[in-house]
């Protein structure tokens, strides 16, 4: 979140991993960041106040899954292990840390405005060859169905078949991603996000 003149702002219920900054919050006036899971391997938190002030901060309910004596919690430019900067700052004295994740979590987000259609995002930590989604609150049993990657949109699906019910089992091989549009010269190597991250979009088809 950028450096700014910021207002207000709510944080909540995030599933949040990854990035050399897992959570950056820079020039707010007031801010409440509740209910939140924090992965990383870096910096978890970057915080700045707006003019030197967080009277007007709240911070609870917050899993950081990064080892606590880590100087990985940020407060005006200084790095502090967390009870450190819990003292310093008086946020986040009931957040807690939690070990690195090994079993997969997905999200099924359906489309509120195009029935039959789902982002499908899937964090696989333990690098599984499939993951189980329960898309019932997108398609109906008895629907067929296309899922694709959505760094491949336009190729085939990596999963279709008629729904059953209940979860699906998607392949996290991954894709090769595409390259990038207008680029001269040669072009590096791009690394699949799979199987670790990948996102699909499932469609109901006729």
């Amino acid at each position: 979140m950028p450096r700014g003149d910021n207002r207000d702002i709510l944080v909540r219920g995030n599933y949040v991993a990854g990035g050399a900054v897992t959570l950056l919050m820079n020039g707010w006036a007031q801010a409440e960041v509740v209910d939140n899971e924090f992965i990383g391997a870096g910096t978890i938190v970057d915080l700045t106040a707006r003019g030197g002030s967080i009277v007007a901060h709240a911070w609870h309910g917050n899993t950081y899954v990064r080892d606590p004596g880590a100087r990985a919690w940020r407060y005006e430019g200084a790095a502090y292990e967390l009870a450190t900067w819990q003292k310093i700052t008086g946020l986040g004295n009931t957040g807690a840390t939690g070990t690195t994740p090994m079993t997969p979590r997905v999200f099924v987000r359906p489309n509120k405005y195009e029935p039959g259609r789902a982002t499908i995002i899937v964090y696989n930590w333990g690098h599984q060859p499939t993951v189980s989604a329960d898309v019932s609150s997108a398609i109906h049993a008895g629907t067929r169905y296309e899922l694709r990657n959505v760094q491949a949109l336009l190729g085939p699906p990596v999963l279709s078949g008629t729904y059953g019910g209940g979860a699906i089992e998607i392949p996290m091989a991954g894709v090769d991603p595409p390259r990038p549009v207008g680029r001269t010269g040669p072009t590096p190597a791009l690394a699949r996000t799979g199987p670790v991250f990948d996102v699909f979009i499932l469609n109901r088809t006729k």
